[in-house]
C-alpha cells in the first residue's frame, strides 16, 4: 500500500505525547501522587469492572505493551494501538511546510519483547529510502532541505494515528494515554 494523495491543513495540530506526559506527571506530582517507573506491570486486578490494585488509579500509557495488558486485564481492556517501528528526518526548518506522518511498518509482529526498554533502533536508511523518495516526488522542496538526523524508534499508533486519553470502557479508573 503506497500513500496515494495527502491533505495539508494549515490549522490542523498533533499533540507531543511525551511532552504532554510529562507535563501531566508535574501536575499529578504537585497532587502528591507517587509515581514507580522502570518496572514491569503483569497484572491489573479488578473486581465488579474497578481496579482493586494496591493503585487507586492507573494510567497505562499508549506504549508498545498497553495493547497486551489490556488483552490480560479480566474483563479485557480494548486498547487500539499497534506497535510500529517508527523513522522520522529531521530537517532543519523550512517555512510553510508540514509535518509528514506515515506509520505502516508493524514492528513487533509477535508482541513486544519483555526485554525491549524504551531505546533508539538502528537507523535504516533502506526502509526509509523508498518512504524519502517518494515524498521527494510530491514535496519537490524536500530534496533541497538540510537533512539533521534521522531517528529509528519503536512508537505504538491508534488506527487513526490520534492520542487517546480517556477512561476506559471496561474497567473504571484505568485510564489511556
Amino acid at each position: 500500500m503506497y500513500l496515494k494523495s495527502s491533505l495539508w491543513l494549515p490549522n490542523d495540530f498533533m499533540v507531543d505525547p511525551v511532552l504532554l506526559a510529562l507535563k501531566f506527571t508535574q501536575l499529578a506530582i504537585t497532587k502528591g501522587v507517587k509515581f514507580i517507573e522502570d518496572c514491569c506491570l503483569e497484572e491489573i486486578l479488578t473486581e465488579k469492572q474497578r481496579i482493586i490494585n494496591v493503585m487507586y488509579l492507573l494510567i497505562v500509557q499508549k506504549w508498545s505493551w498497553a495493547r497486551e495488558l489490556g488483552f490480560q486485564t479480566s474483563p479485557s481492556v480494548r486498547i487500539p494501538t499497534q506497535a510500529c517501528e517508527y523513522i522520522c528526518l529531521k530537517t532543519k526548518p523550512m517555512a510553510n511546510f508540514p509535518t509528514i506522518h506515515n506509520p505502516e511498518e508493524p514492528i513487533f509482529s509477535n508482541g513486544v519483547p519483555d526485554a525491549f526498554h524504551f531505546s533508539l533502533l538502528p537507523d535504516n536508511w533502506d526502509d526509509f529510502y523508498w518512504i524519502l523518495s517518494n515524498t521527494i516526488k510530491r514535496f519537490p522542496i524536500l530534496a533541497e532541505s538540510e537533512c539533521e538526523t534521522l531517528i529509528t524508534i519503536a512508537n505504538s499508533f491508534t488506527p487513526d494515528g490520534r492520542l487517546i486519553m480517556n477512561e476506559s470502557a471496561e474497567v473504571s479508573y484505568l485510564f489511556n494515554e
